[in-house]
């Protein structure tokens, strides 16, 4: 009988013991946003209003035409290149881009389409700085914008399925 109690015991220790304590995914969870915040706190989402900014959203954008455009030859790249940060300019649209200190992680545009209607362009993340929501904190801070102009309507600029 004392044997049937210690297999019993051990069974029970041996399942509590993979089992995860919930309060510990609590404090893990609890760790896991708070360094999710303080990574993200350290992104700044800021204009394009310098030689420098317009030189790292050049790259950028290149980086996002050269991934995900193959309609634009290298012409029309090097068109859409040069005319920036046109179309892109205030009072009515815009270009920001995500710094992660001295380094600018992404882009995004806002394009007016009509007085009422804007079209979210050049959205892209450098893969490297991928996974860290800097996407959603450009497309949110575009969207904001689009409300602030007095935007209605907010289109995304896609590319046709190769």
């Amino acid at each position: 009988m004392g044997a049937v109690v210690a297999n019993n015991t051990a069974h029970r220790m041996k399942k509590s013991s993979t089992r995860p304590n919930p309060t510990h995914l609590g404090n893990l969870f609890s760790i896991a946003d708070k360094l999710s915040y303080a990574i993200q706190s350290m992104i700044q989402i800021r204009p394009v209003s310098s030689e420098q900014a317009l030189a790292a959203a050049r790259d950028l954008i290149r980086a996002h035409l050269d991934a995900h455009s193959q309609h634009h030859d290298a012409v029309a790249k090097a068109a859409v290149l040069a005319a920036l940060p046109a179309p892109y300019v205030p009072p009515a649209g815009g270009l920001w881009l995500a710094w992660d200190g001295a380094e600018a992680a992404g882009c995004v545009a806002l394009h007016p389409l009509a007085p009422d209607i804007a079209e979210l362009k050049r959205m892209y993340v450098r893969p490297v700085s991928r996974g860290r929501g800097i996407a959603r904190r450009l497309a949110r801070h575009a969207i904001e914008e689009a409300r602030t102009l007095g935007y209605e309507r907010l289109r995304l600029g896609t590319v046709p399925p190769v």
